[in-house]
């Protein structure tokens, strides 16, 4: 097959191919997976049964130490204690849980692991911004500071009753 590029014109292709791929059996408007697709875990803390976390600390546990030694993460990045920060605990789920679907070689087409990779240079700057500020890079556990919202509740049913 011969392609002209000038004019974006591809020789030999239908003039609506890109638009319709209905023909190879593709339908870009269905998000549901084929039977044969793995189910990512998605670890949701915050609704989890007890029973499940022992399960899933030690399976974000095995992700996390891999992932610091296959990155050479400083401590600035993943502190020894990064268990102890939830909004850190998120970010590492959240990133275990793409690196899973990114790199399944069943049914990823190839661009899943360099996406994963972007989505990780990105995760990396807001874990230092805002999940984990450094604060146990000298070795030394601080908590993380803990926010309580506090809503006027009069101005929450004036809010909710519009």
């Amino acid at each position: 097959m011969s392609v002209a590029y000038g004019d974006g014109d591809f020789a030999g292709l239908p003039a609506d191919f890109g638009t319709d791929l209905s023909p190879l059996g593709v339908d870009l408007d269905s998000r549901a997976g084929g039977d044969d697709a793995k189910a990512v875990r998605i670890t949701r803390w915050r609704d989890l049964p007890t029973e499940e976390r022992p399960a899933a600390w030690n399976e974000l546990r095995e992700f996390v130490q891999w992932l610091v030694g296959r990155y050479a993460l400083a401590s600035n990045v993943v502190p020894p204690c990064w268990f102890l920060h939830p909004a850190l605990v998120e970010e590492l789920s959240a990133l275990r849980a793409a690196w899973e679907a990114s790199f399944d070689v069943d049914t990823d087409g190839g661009l899943g692991p360099i996406g994963w990779h972007e989505r990780f240079a990105v995760a990396r700057e807001r874990i230092v911004k805002y999940a984990y500020k450094g604060e146990c890079a000298r070795g030394t556990h601080m908590d993380t500071a803990t926010v309580t919202l506090t809503v006027d509740e009069g101005e929450w049913e004036r809010w909710i009753a519009r």
